[in-house]
């Protein structure tokens, strides 16, 4: 039974976070109004007076639905693989 106030997308998204946690992937998925954004700690933006990672948000410009939050996870794993090879640019 789905506990009130959680859609079927909301469930959605906490299982494909919870499968990002359980393969090491470091970005999360995150649901602001009908779009999907990444967060992660990140390296400094290009002309950013930080010298060190911070906690970031990455807009994926996929919208909050079933298909969209596929592509968000395949994006989730791409910024993964590239924040450990230490390629994120």
């Amino acid at each position: 039974m789905a506990k009130k106030g959680f859609s079927d997308f909301d469930h959605k998204l906490k299982h494909v976070n919870l499968r990002l946690k359980a393969a090491n992937i470091r970005p999360r998925i995150e649901c602001k109004g009908d779009s999907l954004y990444l967060r992660a700690t990140l390296p400094p933006k290009p002309n950013s007076d930080r010298t060190s990672p911070y906690q970031q948000h990455l807009s994926l410009k996929v919208k909050a639905n079933p298909e969209g939050l596929k592509r968000a996870e395949a994006q989730a794993k791409k910024v993964g693989a590239a924040l450990d090879l230490k390629d994120f640019d």
